[in-house]
């Protein structure tokens, strides 16, 4: 079981989505049969589940599986038990997909007391915590306390694993959204292509995380007025999304819709008009997935 679970999740992490739930389904339907359908082993697969729908961009569907991988965790372990901290945390990077961000900063404070109560403060595991409820604050554009945040969250990811670890990638590209939230661009484009490179050296030119990190630089060149690089960039970075996540995936429609502020910002109506066109009918047609 615990080998399927591992084989999955390299399989998610290669984007092959297929064998990814081929493998998970089959931990799951073993550990079912042998623990029974409320047991924590269960919430494992339930969980990687969860993370499979999500990076698919089944947002209910993947909601739906972490939510039973709560009940069962806070039911068996306990309510302050690490893995229902690990649990609210991946709730609650859905919820900010989802736009709801109130729920999502009360997951996330959720998750880092349990953290900070039962794990060192300098532990990778408060880093990840700090960084989701950062993220919660910055989609609130409540820049100081989110700067706060993934401040520490670099300082101790940095302390941890060195320049190229992949977790500290994903803080400096929360840091460098935050600063470019405040019109501080320099700061935030050092940070950002920080990021960039990490994701680049370890998981190559066409992973969609390194789309991530493109995206959160050209958003900085949009509001910094550097426009030709903020388009190639986006460019770039709906490419890589299209091709490895499919046309219709909600992280094309988000790619498509900051593209569109700079397209409005550069005077083509009619094309910034026809991305967010796009964007709607992406949002509609994954409506209940």
């Amino acid at each position: 079981m615990r080998s399927l679970t591992l084989l999955g999740g390299l399989a998610l992490d290669r984007v092959q989505f297929g064998e990814a739930e081929t493998l998970h389904r089959r931990a799951l339907a073993i550990r079912e049969k042998v623990y029974g359908p409320d047991h924590p082993e269960v919430a494992v697969s339930l969980s990687a589940l969860g993370a499979l729908e999500r990076d698919r961009g089944h947002f209910a569907a993947a909601e739906r599986l972490y939510r039973r991988a709560l009940d069962i965790r806070e039911q068996k372990l306990g309510p302050e038990h690490p893995e229902v901290a690990s649990t609210m945390q991946s709730l609650s990077g859905l919820r900010l997909h989802q736009r709801q961000y109130l729920e999502a900063e009360a997951l996330a404070q959720g998750a880092l007391a349990i953290r900070e109560k039962k794990l060192e403060p300098d532990s990778d595991a408060v880093a990840a915590a700090l960084n989701v409820l950062a993220n919660a604050y910055l989609r609130q554009k409540r820049y100081a306390e989110a700067e706060s945040l993934s401040a520490r969250a670099v300082t101790i990811r940095e302390k941890l694993g060195g320049a190229d670890h992949r977790a500290l990638a994903a803080s400096l590209d929360t840091h460098a959204e935050i600063l470019t939230g405040q019109g501080r661009y320099a700061e935030a484009e050092a940070y950002g292509k920080r990021a960039l490179a990490i994701v680049e050296r370890g998981r190559g030119p066409s992973h969609p995380r390194r789309a991530v990190m493109l995206t959160t630089l050209a958003t900085n060149y949009r509001d910094w007025g550097r426009h030709p690089e903020a388009e190639a960039l986006y460019e770039r970075a709906l490419d890589i999304r299209q091709r490895a996540l499919g046309a219709e995936h909600p992280l094309v429609a988000d790619t498509l819709e900051a593209q569109a502020v700079l397209l409005r910002k550069t005077g083509r109506e009619s094309e910034a008009a026809a991305g967010e066109a796009r964007v709607r009918a992406i949002r509609a047609a994954l409506e209940g997935k």
